[in-house]
């Protein structure tokens, strides 16, 4: 298939089969049975045909009962077993054999009355299954089974596997595994606990009579054993080892009083010791303080995390490889492709392949782009690259550029985009966009309902209230009320629509199934590799639907995506650190990318502008490349060229003393030379501002001074604040934060006046701390509550124990006992709240100080770049004059001479090898320390081969076509390198042909510039002679030569302008003579007096 075609969907057949092995004597009876989308022949032929067997088929037939209705094999097994047909597994792995014990025609007839049934009469014996787990089911058992024996620490483990893994199944056998008394499982989904409960009754309960699963969760009233239920089954069971796998969900979870609710429930939860405690979908929900406050009652031995998109707790470490157990989006595909047809169905056959489709946007809504940068001032097209700028809405809820945003709806809907034609709208009748901004998805609502394609689209908006995605995603994604009222909005619309598009912020990016949806479109610079390919399997879960009878089912799935520089990379992340350990080397990189390519597509442009399928070195490249456009585009004015800034602050930096010698530049324009003042910022060894502790703290008891707070009684108030309801415990909480941050209401005076703070962010950092305060106070009122309450049992058990004897003593020293007890917990709990309070208020300080010197540091890395940019202007005129193939970074000096080095850049070159290639010292502590140049090679590198092969497509000036010339690429110099626009140029010749008619068309006639800059005045002189001139030398290669040999003349102020003014005018110019150019400062001479003793060289040259 052409992966250049949208097509999401594709008809397919099911047939059913069933054939014989009549020489193996162990399969002797058997017939198997399965089914395929593809000639059952072929199917079968995979299956046996390696072993060299030669299978006798019985039967092949459409897999569609009479009326109409499609059936798997699985519905065909269940109504033999019904029908007391055995069912075999051979080596514990292929079970879709069947014994007929000698009558194989039985097999046809019971499928041909299960096509011709109705299939409601037939009464099929579900309730007990066996299962065999996968071979990578079974190694997450081993695995998580192998590290839980180690005693390695922490006591947790993650799932790292995609949706329909099979994780209920494998959960069970881990479980059966670590022969556990107490399981609990815990989900942000009370949705999917039916899953749970029906695979336990089905393949678990029958094998495990001694194990039950509890449940008080509304959706499985009457099927679940409740805690009261299980507890008379302990009672009462002969069982020695009853067990029990609990669920709940993890509403339930954060409503109850021990876990920071308000609800009188689930105490009990707290009192046990559990095995192992099961977080399902851990990526949703379970990363908040509330959770985790919850989740610090449960007492537990080892934690097991279950997760589809866990990219949050890779990226941030949270486990380490030995923790982990991989299933990713490559295995699935893999086994998808690999699967073993002799063990039965392939049950990822149904998951869709995703592609990526990834166009730039500012070519899409700006042609002038791609042109040169002019010296003029044009509109900033900036935002085309940006687009959370380029989505920016007005406070009237209007875009800021809405006339582009016009224009992107316009082009998706036509040429080579998405929405291009009839074919493929039906193909994307269903699709998720992703947006910036909850007032960007209003705003786009809007223009969709009025376009002349869209408006033919249900919108649905699925957004809150929010803030940016950036900052918000997490936070609507994770919002379970918003995304269930979003997602039955969504079901909704497409039950009642036939195309629905669906814009959202953040909301239904993670373990939402909408199997309609075919693509999901990024109009977000989402950097996180996490939260965009979150987004981005929205559209790969399975879906087939029926239509005139016939079955359609989705193959591919898409991103459509808008910025290629960043979507390559995050790719490239995806690849590498997301699916199984990172890799450190560029040919590893690219292998990890070429096998993703495998199994998950990258459309691009070409440089034409095609769509075509890229490979893994493209992958890589292209980010690059489309940055080295931006460089050149911008006359390498651009920060993009510079890397390790933050080494102006190491040791005995020589760059500072350098870059002060190159005059800045700032906004196209050079400023005069100005000293670098160089902060002192504290860092570490990858140049980040890192504070040291020393620093906060001393600073802090300067501005708060040593005590803490003394005055507030908060061990009594937290105790109170267990008995109130939910609202009244917050307030209480709220109340006591308040208190402790206005205790510090002079510490925050002398906050504002060290860092010299407006009343608005002193204000700010007050209600940061106030915050963090009640969330402190929050958990550790919680422990206090419970551990005071856990003591409260104990004494009333003793008390109980002891009232019976009438031992007065025996209650007098309990009654001591549990009062000291509850002293030194009440002790401890006021000894945390200080630490934890003097930990708020240096964070508090650190980041002020913080902000300080990475303000500084910004200051000081900024002014490095203005001068390293007054120095990056200077590299196209170089390129021009002496750079070839082989010009890079490393080599870029080896053509040019001092002189002229110094002369234009204001540096020697080899000051100009420092900046480059770094330096080395010793620090105080004696260690040696290399510190990298300022450069960034890869791009300075691509940047070059970049303006070579532009200077190359625009080579030839006698090319009318051509609306650009080397030069609008090329910034103009502190020297006298400021080249004369080609306009006015072009009016020059003009004017002096209407002066002086038929000038071109005489060949005696012969042109001088004196002072010539580019080569422009020379090269439109030859355009009108090569046209005046063809009637008396009509060979055109003999026409030239004459023209550049006898007629035209030059004289070049300097080396660098002699060589560009010969790299633009004799380029490709084989046969001719260079010699009427001339290296000879005439302006120099005039100012010298000398021009005229001079003349007759110049003179001589021409005539």
């Amino acid at each position: 298939m052409n992966k250049t075609i949208i097509k999401p969907f594709d008809e397919i057949e099911y047939k059913v089969y069933g054939y014989t092995l009549p020489e193996v004597p162990s399969h002797d009876g058997y017939v198997k049975i399965g089914d395929t989308t593809r000639s059952a022949v072929q199917r079968i032929f995979e299956q046996v045909g390696t072993a060299g067997l030669t299978p006798e088929v019985l039967f092949e037939k459409k897999a569609q009962k009479s009326d109409g209705e499609w059936f798997r094999d699985k519905d065909l097994h269940r109504f033999l077993i019904q029908n007391g047909i055995q069912k075999e597994n051979f080596n514990g792995r292929a079970d879709e054999w069947f014994y007929f014990n000698g009558t194989p025609d039985k097999a046809e007839k019971l499928t041909n009355k299960f096509i011709n049934s109705d299939y409601d009469e037939i009464q099929i014996d579900d309730e007990r299954s066996d299962y065999i787990l996968r071979n990578e089911q079974q190694q997450a058992v081993e695995k998580t089974y192998e590290y839980f024996q180690s005693a390695q620490e922490p006591k947790e483990f993650l799932w790292n596997a995609k949706p329909r893994f099979g994780k209920t199944l494998t959960t069970f056998e881990f479980i059966r595994n670590l022969k556990t008394t107490n399981v609990l499982i815990v989900t942000n989904r009370p949705a999917i606990a039916n899953s749970w409960y029906e695979d336990f009754n089905k393949f678990i309960s029958w094998q495990e009579p001694q194990m039950k699963f509890v449940s008080e969760t509304e959706a499985l009233n009457g099927k679940a054993m409740t805690r009261e239920e299980y507890l008379k089954f302990i009672d009462t069971t002969s069982y020695s080892d009853p067990s029990q796998i609990t669920f709940i969900s993890l509403q339930d979870l954060k409503g109850a009083k021990f876990a920071g609710g308000k609800h009188d429930k689930l105490e009990w939860i707290s009192g046990l010791n559990w095995d192992l405690l099961v977080i399902d979908e851990a990526h949703e929900g379970v990363d908040t303080k509330k959770t985790d406050r919850a989740f610090s009652q449960i007492n537990r031995e080892f934690t097991l995390h279950l997760s589809g998109t866990p990219f949050k707790a890779l990226a941030n470490n949270k486990f380490s490889e030995d923790q982990i157990f991989n299933w990713s989006y490559v295995d699935e595909q893999e086994a998808k492709q690999e699967w073993d047809p002799t063990i039965g169905s392939n049950p990822y056959e149904s998951l869709p392949t995703l592609n990526l489709f990834t166009y730039q946007m500012s070519k899409m809504i700006e042609a002038e782009v791609s042109e040169g940068i002019t010296l003029e001032e044009k509109q900033n097209v900036d935002y085309a690259f940006d687009l959370n700028e380029f989505f920016r809405v007005r406070e009237n809820g209007r875009f800021v550029h809405e006339d582009s945003v016009m224009s992107f709806l316009d082009n998706l809907t036509s040429g080579k985009f998405p929405f291009s034609s009839e074919e493929y709208r039906s193909e994307l009748n269903h699709t998720f966009w992703l947006l910036p901004r909850v007032n960007a998805a209003r705003a786009l609502e809007a223009l969709l309902k009025q376009h002349p394609i869209f408006k033919e689209y249900k919108v649905v908006l699925a957004a809150g209230d929010g803030v940016s995605l950036n900052d918000g995603i997490e936070k609507e994604a994770l919002d379970f009320k918003k995304n269930t009222k979003s997602f039955d909005k969504v079901r909704r619309a497409i039950e009642k629509f036939d195309k629905t598009i669906t814009l959202s912020v953040g909301q239904l990016t993670t373990g939402v199934t909408i199997p309609e949806w075919t693509a999901v479109f990024m109009l977000n610079n989402i950097e996180s590799p996490s939260l965009y390919f979150q987004a981005a399997f929205r559209s790969q879960n399975p879906h087939e639907f029926e239509k005139g009878g016939k079955i359609y089912r989705k193959e591919n799935a898409y991103i459509f995506d808008f910025s290629p520089d960043r979507t390559l990379k995050l790719y490239d992340d995806f690849a590498n650190n997301l699916t199984g350990g990172s890799s450190k080397t560029s040919e590893k990189r690219k292998n990890k990318i070429k096998k993703l390519l495998n199994f998950f597509p990258v459309i691009a442009e070409d440089e034409d502008g095609s769509m075509q399928e890229i490979d893994a070195t493209e992958v890589l490249t292209i980010p690059t490349r489309i940055t080295s456009q931006e460089v050149v585009k911008k006359g390498f004015m651009s920060n993009l060229l510079f890397a390790n800034i933050s080494g102006i602050f190491s040791g005995d930096s020589p760059f500072k003393e350098i870059l002060e010698k190159i005059p800045p530049e700032k906004n196209k324009r050079l400023d005069d030379r100005r000293e670098i003042p160089v902060a002192d910022p504290p860092l570490d060894d990858e140049g980040n501002v890192e504070i040291p502790d020393e620093v906060v703290i001393g600073k802090s008891k300067e501005l708060f001074g040593d005590k803490i707070y003394s005055t507030i009684d908060i061990v009594d108030k937290a105790l109170s604040s267990s008995e109130e309801a939910e609202e009244k415990q917050e307030k209480i909480v709220k109340h006591l934060a308040k208190d402790i941050t206005e205790s510090f209401s002079d510490g925050f005076t002398n906050l504002k006046d060290s860092f010299d703070l407006s009343k608005t962010q002193v204000e700010k950092v007050e209600n940061s701390v106030n915050t963090a305060l009640e969330d402190m106070i929050s958990e550790k009122s919680l422990t206090l509550n419970n551990q005071i309450k856990e003591i409260e049992k104990e004494y009333e058990s003793k008390i109980s124990e002891s009232d019976s004897n009438k031992d007065e003593e025996i209650l007098v020293a309990t009654y001591q006992q549990f009062e000291e007890k509850k002293q030194e917990i009440k002790n401890s709990f006021e000894e945390e709240i200080n630490k934890e309070v003097e930990k708020t208020v240096n964070t508090a300080v650190e980041e002020q100080i913080e902000k300080v010197e990475e303000k500084k540091k910004k200051t000081t890395e900024d002014d490095v770049r203005d001068h390293l940019r007054g120095f990056a202007r200077t590299i196209p005129s170089f390129l021009m004059a002496y750079g070839d193939d082989n010009t890079k970074l490393s080599n870029f000096e080896k053509n040019i001479d001092e002189e002229t080095f110094e002369n234009l850049t204001s540096i020697t070159i080899n000051e100009f090898k420092k900046l480059r290639d770094g330096f080395e010292y010793v620090n105080d502590n004696g260690e040696e320390k290399a510190i990298p140049g300022l450069f960034n090679e890869v791009v300075f590198n691509a940047g070059i081969q970049e303006f070579l092969d532009t200077k190359k497509r625009l080579a030839n000036y006698f090319d009318d076509s051509l609306q650009e010339d080397i030069f609008d690429y090329i910034p103009p110099q502190k020297t006298n390198q400021i080249f004369t626009p080609k306009n006015v140029v072009k009016k020059m010749v003009n004017v002096l042909e209407e002066e002086n008619p038929g000038i071109f068309s005489d060949k005696t006639k012969r042109f001088a510039d004196l002072h010539v800059k580019s080569g422009l005045y020379i090269t439109e002189i030859v355009k009108k002679l090569n046209d005046g001139l063809k009637e008396q030398i009509p060979n055109q290669q003999e026409r030239i030569k004459w023209i550049l040999e006898k007629q035209v003349y030059a004289c070049a102020p300097s080396n660098i302008i002699y060589n560009i003014v010969k790299n633009f005018i004799y380029n490709g110019m084989e046969g001719v003579s260079t010699s009427n150019l001339r290296e000879i400062d005439t302006m120099k001479l005039s100012e010298d007096g000398a021009l005229a003793s001079n003349i007759n060289e110049v003179m001589e040259m021409i005539t």
